[in-house]
């Protein structure tokens, strides 16, 4: 039960996280252009209407895949509970890394579609 109980919360921190750095690129992200922290791109970085453009549309792509993924990681989390020998070792590391890599790929597809909306509105 204490290895499902610290996969359980490894499975929740990146929904978390998509929610929290959402919220806080929605608000338009880091105020100056920098090379150090933020969503940098070179077309988010070309001007600063890009710059905040590219934090506020990837800041609500990132709350609705952590909205989405955080029910769905810890229903499947929660759902080996109810299997017969759902504790096992190996089935809750194997469900927790498929989840991993589920969301590491939620977390890469915002990327795409921010530089496409970036494309179009900012073209360089």
């Amino acid at each position: 039960m204490g290895l499902w109980a610290f996969m359980f919360v490894v499975a929740l921190l990146l929904p978390i996280l998509l929610l929290c750095m959402g919220a806080a690129f929605k608000k338009g992200g880091p105020k100056e252009i920098n090379g150090v922290v933020g969503y940098r791109t070179h077309r988010s970085m070309q001007s600063v209407e890009a710059w905040r453009f590219a934090h506020q549309y990837s800041g609500a792509l990132f709350q609705k895949i952590g909205l989405v993924s955080l029910p769905l990681s810890a229903a499947a989390m929660l759902a080996l509970l109810f299997f017969e020998n759902g504790l096992e070792n190996g089935l809750v590391c194997l469900v927790a890394l498929v989840l991993l890599v589920l969301q590491v790929i939620a977390l890469l597809a915002p990327i795409y579609f921010t530089e496409r909306e970036l494309k179009k509105r900012f073209p360089l």
